[in-house]
């Protein structure tokens, strides 16, 4: 899903230390509401690795975010998903 705008570095950094719900909406108006789990924020270079849980469906979204166009607010959502208990069982078997 390609995003056309989103939360602010600054807005990302604080959803991931007080559970804040983010929005991100792509050029076709799809809407992913979630919070963001994890997130590697290099705003020197515009740059974030985001894990965002999806509110409804507790879907997590990996994505890339990058500033592009001028905006700080656009970005990638990676193509797979999974649940939250699909990532903890990953990681009970690393």
């Amino acid at each position: 899903m390609r995003i056309d705008s989103g939360p602010s570095f600054d807005e990302i950094r604080d959803s991931v230390e007080n559970g804040k719900v983010v929005s991100f909406r792509s050029i076709r108006g799809e809407e992913v509401r979630g919070v963001v789990l994890d997130a590697k924020v290099d705003p020197e270079r515009g740059r974030a690795v985001l894990m965002v849980e999806e509110q409804s469906t507790g879907t997590v979204h990996f994505a890339r975010y990058t500033h592009r166009g001028g905006r700080w607010s656009c970005g990638d959502v990676v193509s797979w998903h999974l649940t939250r208990s699909a990532i903890q069982e990953l990681r009970k078997e690393t």
